[in-house]
């Protein structure tokens, strides 16, 4: 009979918003072929402003409880993990008493990790944290510093995402500590014709570079429209995608691209299926993710896997998410940038090599290596 396993995550696709952390669907659904599996979700209710989400729905064959917990961006940010585990509380317990899972899996450090270990410990149920981010200004801060040392110490297991992470814990004198990569879905991101993505996408006469993330400052977004004023200069044809979750962030980008004279130059996207992200890694020249913080980004996995050449930041974690040929620049300066997106433009590179050295990183491999861990710390 197989185990239960309740993964805890705020970050989880719904029907709401379908394109929400995906790599996270793309965990449980690996998962689930090791173990039963339910996700809570819980959603941040911001009074007035934002509507309560729905309570239950299923995803690929997994129920997936979207509980509702007070929010107000900013004023309330060093109790949201208090407040996340108060309004998880009822469902939490619900799922614990009537389906008794035998382990909880609770994804990145703050607030989910601190609520899930918080919740999990209450009920006397392993309590597994996964470490996504590394530790930002933000989270050395004493405020946030004790809530999730205290969660992570009373961890019966911790997953980190990059070796990067793992280091930067165990400094801390944390203890059970693992490694485990994202995979990637070689479905989905691998090899296509790029010229009839481009033709689809109407790129054909450009020098297309694609950056997937998030509307959000640490993603260095303005870095990339910066230096694409520089580069514009050089290399008259190149046409910049951003794509990713819109925020209160997307104005400012708006804004940054007009300052710059870069309208129909640089074009600001919201999210899209994982299907028509793949179709612009292999329409793109060159993928360009200049964030300052990351766990281990996804995006330039998957890019890889579609054999495009990427550019990205030297900061920790990174030279673990990259082929070894990749120009890796300054975070924050938009002339390093311009430089190493100019090189990048012209390398030439075999794209079945790069994309057979993502070969490595598997769904399947990753949740072999989860049960392992897990399988070991439940009580």
């Amino acid at each position: 009979m197989m185990k239960k396993l309740l993964i805890y995550s705020q970050a989880y696709p719904t029907s709401q918003n379908p394109h929400l952390a995906p790599f996270m669907e793309s965990l449980a659904i690996a998962l689930k072929e090791k173990f039963e599996v339910i996700v809570i979700s819980p959603s941040p209710w911001i009074p007035f402003i934002k509507k309560t989400s729905s309570a239950k729905e299923e995803r690929n064959g997994i129920s997936i409880l979207r509980p509702s917990y007070f929010s107000i961006p900013y004023i309330t940010r060093w109790f949201n993990a208090e407040f996340m585990s108060i309004g998880s509380r009822k469902t939490f317990d619900d799922v614990v008493n009537n389906w008794k899972p035998d382990a909880v899996l609770s994804n990145f450090i703050y607030p989910d990790a601190v609520a899930g270990v918080k919740l999990s410990k209450t009920n006397s149920i392993s309590a597994i944290s996964v470490i996504r981010d590394t530790l930002t200004p933000q989270l050395k801060k004493w405020e946030y510093k004790i809530q999730w040392l205290n969660a992570l110490g009373n961890s019966d297991a911790i997953i980190c995402v990059s070796k990067s992470i793992q280091d930067s814990l165990a400094s801390y004198g944390l203890e059970n500590l693992n490694t485990v990569y994202n995979g990637v879905n070689a479905d989905i991101f691998h090899i296509q014709d790029s010229k009839k993505a481009r033709k689809e996408l109407n790129h054909t006469n450009s020098e297309l570079i694609v950056c997937a993330a998030r509307h959000n400052k640490v993603k260095g977004l303005d870095t990339l429209i910066k230096s694409a004023a520089i580069l514009i200069k050089k290399r008259p044809n190149i046409k910049v995608e951003i794509i990713g979750q819109e925020s209160e962030y997307t104005a400012q980008l708006l804004r940054l691209v007009k300052k710059h004279n870069l309208t129909g130059i640089v074009n600001i996207r919201g999210a899209i299926p994982q299907t028509e992200l793949a179709k612009w890694y292999n329409a793109a020249d060159c993928v360009c993710l200049p964030t300052h913080n990351e766990g281990r980004p996804n995006s330039l996995i998957e890019a890889q896997a579609c054999g495009t050449k990427i550019v990205s930041t030297n900061i920790p974690g990174m030279i673990e998410s990259v082929h070894p040929k990749t120009l890796l620049v300054t975070p924050g300066n938009a002339e390093e940038l311009a430089i190493a997106i100019d090189k990048t433009l012209s390398l030439k590179i075999n794209k079945k090599e790069m994309s057979a050295w993502t070969k490595q990183f598997t769904w399947k491999k990753t949740a072999e290596q989860y049960k392992l861990i897990i399988d070991k710390h439940i009580i």
